[in-house]
């Protein structure tokens, strides 16, 4: 959700300090109404604090935590929590931000057993209503890729092999600032210009126009892998029918959240499917809200 702004309560050293003689302090609390930032009037026994930067981006990494009801899934609100640690109160990005996008994935080659894993960027969470700009998010997570990639490779020949839609994958996300870990493991669905399903196109068309021309050159280039000098490649900006561009939405089903350090704690999420598993569902029934609900176990670190 967008916000519109955020202020900073400015309190004199001076009177804060008498307030503190007396045992008073204020604060300050923030809500969220029609997607700005609603402000609270002090009450008496609290203390007055700042809220925080309004988010730059439209990247969903970057929204301020909410209520934990209101995200789809319970894990996601940890998640951002740490995904903002120490960041919230910047003027400007910097590269520590830009690297919490950066995440794990890996896959199976189907034709080896091997298991292969990369780093890639995290590009936000699907939106419920693609055609809504403000929409609620769902749990299930944006990455793009080449459609020529080792990865893209392993997902369809493991789709031929199974008979099924999409691949099981498992990202590795470790949060240095917050000193939390997440694994998040579900089903890896390709949406791609060319897929057969409206709906996959559709996600494929939202994120190709939220991309700009340096990101979308990108996916002109030579063949991933192929000797330097080879691989064809057109350079240039394409259009998305032109680009080898590739969209992969993660359905996450188990995540464990781990937090190293001083206090150490462990939580296990898992999906409870009670009708039907990622792999038995149709690509409309897949990129729809997580049929069922998440149970949330504390595990010994």
């Amino acid at each position: 959700l967008a916000v519109a702004g955020a202020e900073f309560v400015k309190i004199s050293f001076g009177r804060r300090r008498t307030m503190q003689q007396e045992g008073v302090v204020h604060s300050e609390e923030r809500q969220e109404a029609g997607g700005a930032v609603a402000r609270k009037q002090p009450e008496r026994g609290t203390r007055r604090v700042s809220a925080p930067n309004a988010p730059r981006e439209r990247d969903v990494a970057q929204v301020p935590t909410r209520a934990a009801e209101s995200y789809a899934a319970p894990w996601m609100q940890a998640l951002k929590q740490a995904l903002n640690h120490g960041g919230t109160q910047r003027a400007k990005r910097d590269r520590k931000e830009a690297t919490r996008k950066q995440v794990q994935l890996a896959t199976v080659d189907p034709a080896t057993g091997r298991p292969s894993v990369r780093t890639i960027v995290f590009r936000g969470f699907l939106p419920v209503d693609l055609s809504n700009a403000n929409s609620l998010e769902s749990c299930m997570l944006i990455f793009i890729t080449d459609s020529r990639a080792q990865k893209v490779r392993h997902i369809r020949e493991r789709e031929a092999l199974a008979k099924t839609k999409g691949a099981p994958v498992e990202i590795c996300w470790w949060l240095d600032e917050a000193g939390v870990q997440f694994r998040i493991a579900g089903n890896a669905i390709l949406c791609c210009a060319d897929s057969a399903e409206p709906q996959l196109r559709k996600v494929c068309t939202t994120v190709w126009e939220r991309l700009g021309d340096s990101t979308r050159s990108t996916f002109a280039w030579p063949q991933p892998g192929a000797r330097e000098g080879e691989g064809g490649g057109t350079g240039g900006v394409p259009t998305l029918t032109e680009a080898h561009f590739c969209v992969l939405v993660v359905l996450p089903d188990w995540v464990d959240e781990l937090h190293l350090g001083g206090k150490q704690k462990r939580v296990i999420y898992t999906l409870d499917q009670t009708d039907a598993t990622p792999f038995e569902l149709t690509p409309c029934e897949l990129l729809s809200p997580s049929p069922g609900k998440w149970q949330v176990e504390m595990v010994n670190p």
